[in-house]
């Protein structure tokens, strides 16, 4: 039995992940602070099932080889630590650690119906991430973490970003991730949405400067790594469908024209699950030679 966890800024999503993709009785948590209370928090998800032979885990940051995970965005007082290697050695079964974005976009390589082989995946939530998939595998880089989208720099002239992280001032994230909207719209995500549907002023505005943010920053992925289609999920895609509508007409202004011709832009297969039955698809994925 296959056990996918989706570690997020907000909370940790678990749930069994059957052969065919599907999760049973998915659980989540509030997200606890500090790195030993998230690696007590796995450990625990994990021995409430019976039987687990595999865990899948996808997490925030720049994950390597081996399942160091290297400072996540969204989880204070983490740096670079060997979690693949921790959890096996408390858990006692096989572990794979893999960055969040690539495990959702794994989840529609090996399960869903994206638009092509290549394409960007995007996940907007409480941050946002993304992955590379080339002919179906995930494009990690030299040192793991390209796809970044989140930390496309979009406003250069920023001295410090909500987290005092110089390297994320002026970011994607710091405009279009959960806590970046809650806090320019003064409510919550659901509020979001529910005022925005009512045409409130404050709220359309703070969706369409997200939308522009949006849009720069992934015409300026699209631009360097040559991709026109592209796959969006996450909790931000789900509650706020406009976004991405908004988003993805002004990326047709944005990107270059040859890419702005073949622009396609899809919503995630599994939605809210794309996490959880991607980390459990880690397990059971073929390693690359």
């Amino acid at each position: 039995m296959i056990l996918g966890i989706d570690v997020g800024g907000s909370f940790i999503k678990h749930a069994v992940v059957t052969p065919l993709g599907q999760p049973v009785h998915e659980q989540r948590l509030a997200t606890p602070r500090g790195p030993n209370a998230i690696i007590d928090a796995l450990v625990s998800c994990v021995e409430r099932h019976d039987s687990v032979t595999g865990v899948g885990i996808g997490m925030p940051g720049v994950v390597d080889a081996s399942g160091v995970v290297h400072h996540p965005p969204n989880i204070e007082g983490w740096t670079s630590i060997p979690l693949q290697g921790i959890l096996e050695q408390r858990l006692g079964v096989p572990v794979v650690v893999d960055n969040d974005a690539n495990a959702a976009a794994m989840a529609e390589v090996r399960y869903g119906t994206p638009p092509a082989s290549t394409f960007i995946y995007i996940t907007l939530g409480t941050g946002v991430g993304g992955t590379i998939i080339v002919d179906g595998r995930v494009f990690r880089g030299a040192t793991g973490g390209a796809g970044e989208v989140g930390h496309v720099i979009v406003r250069c002239d920023d001295q410090a970003s909500t987290t005092g992280h110089r390297w994320r001032a002026g970011t994607v994230e710091e405009y279009v991730g959960v806590r970046a909207l809650e806090a320019a719209a003064g409510c919550s995500l659901h509020e979001i949405a529910q005022r925005y549907a009512t045409g409130d002023h404050h709220v359309v505005d703070v969706i369409q400067k997200a939308a522009h943010v949006l849009a720069a920053g992934l015409a300026s992925v699209m631009a360097v790594v040559g991709i026109p289609t592209l796959v969006i999920g996450g909790g931000v895609a789900q509650a706020l469908p406009e976004l991405l509508d908004r988003s993805s007409a002004l990326l047709r202004e944005r990107a270059l024209p040859t890419l702005s011709k073949q622009l396609a832009v899809a919503p995630a297969t599994f939605g809210n699950h794309s996490g959880v039955i991607g980390a459990a698809a880690l397990v059971t994925a073929v390693p690359a030679p």
